[in-house]
């Protein structure tokens, strides 16, 4: 396995998309469908990285990566979106990666094969 990525979208075929693409190149998969779910998941099995959309129920995706932050600094994140001001607003998070739905599916391999390698960088032998 390449590792263990939450995906958080309330878009249930959309993650279902997300997770069969990132499955298909080896990356073992979870979901959630709102920032309190995806604390939840991230508690019992932190992942390598969260991929998640902004605009949620219950904690939207600002706020998850506010209190992803603020518990887990180290932890990469992706945000997907259908704000056109995406990047903007991933940049004022200070969110390296971001993505404008709808994206293409190299754009989104390309992503989260930069951000795991960071991951894989921070880590210690």
């Amino acid at each position: 396995m390449v590792g263990h990525i939450l995906v958080v979208d309330d878009d249930l075929p959309l993650q279902r998309f997300i997770r069969e693409v990132l499955e298909s190149e080896g990356y073992r998969t979870e979901a959630a469908s709102d920032g309190l779910e995806a604390l939840e998941r991230i508690a019992a099995h932190r992942p390598l990285l969260v991929v998640l959309d902004l605009r949620m129920p219950r904690l939207n995706g600002s706020g998850l990566v506010t209190r992803l932050q603020e518990q887990h600094d180290d932890l990469p994140i992706l945000v997907i979106s259908a704000y056109r001001e995406v990047h903007d607003l991933a940049r004022q998070m200070n969110i390296a990666e971001s993505l404008l739905k709808p994206f293409e599916l190299d754009d989104l391999l390309q992503a989260v094969a930069r951000l795991m390698h960071r991951e894989g960088d921070n880590t210690n032998p």
